[in-house]
């Protein structure tokens, strides 16, 4: 099994959660100056920075179209809390 240094501890427990598989997976992240990044597990840097969610959401489908996005929430809802992923 490959482990990876994540930048942020929700993707390191998604990633484990996972059981750390190779599927390839975005996540659309928002940043504290709030922009959307877009990343792959792993990368030490983004693949895109964008400023609306929606865009960093289609810029995902765009890079890699067979990817799992993850979305990470930014609000309390009823499904689910704050710095939690969802699927867009």
């Amino acid at each position: 099994m490959l482990w990876f240094i994540l930048d942020s501890p929700h993707k390191y427990a998604y990633f484990r959660s996972c059981g750390g598989n190779q599927m390839s997976k975005l996540f659309v992240e928002r940043h504290l100056d709030g922009n959307y990044a877009v990343e792959r597990s792993g990368a030490d840097r983004a693949s895109a920075i964008l400023p609306t969610q929606a865009e960093a959401i289609a810029r995902a489908e765009e890079i890699d179209p067979n990817a799992e996005i993850l979305v990470e929430r930014v609000r309390n809802t009823s499904v689910g809390g704050r710095d939690q992923w969802r699927k867009p």
